[in-house]
């Protein structure tokens, strides 16, 4: 599902017609004007400025209010929860402790480029 600022006062109807139940973890990526879809042709139809300030808080607190409204338990995440999510349970999946979680060594390959933009 995709929701732009102009849909602003109706996120909620839009996700309430969604039509599935049962939802997973949300994932929520607040801007779509970044450099790799500045690449694709694909989705320059998406392009759009990035909203800031009390607007930027307005339709990110409408959002969260109608999928919580929508499904109480569902959890909702960033991009950044996400790649957390992934160190974390790649962690718990070779057996130490989460407290030597600072200790390892990470690298990242390929985890999005919204940064860049």
């Amino acid at each position: 599902m995709y929701f732009s600022a102009k849909d602003k006062g109706e996120i909620m109807s839009m996700i309430y017609n969604w039509p599935a139940q049962k939802i997973l973890p949300v994932m929520l990526d607040v801007g779509t004007n970044n450099l790799k879809l500045i690449e694709d042709p694909l989705y320059l139809r998406l392009r759009q400025p990035r909203l800031e300030g009390e607007e930027y808080l307005s339709i990110i607190d409408e959002f969260i209010k109608a999928v919580l409204t929508s499904w109480p338990k569902a959890i909702v995440q960033g991009t950044a929860g996400v790649a957390l999510a992934g160190l974390l349970g790649t962690v718990r999946a070779q057996g130490p402790s989460l407290d030597d979680f600072p200790n390892h060594k990470i690298v990242v390959v390929g985890a999005g480029r919204a940064w860049c933009s």
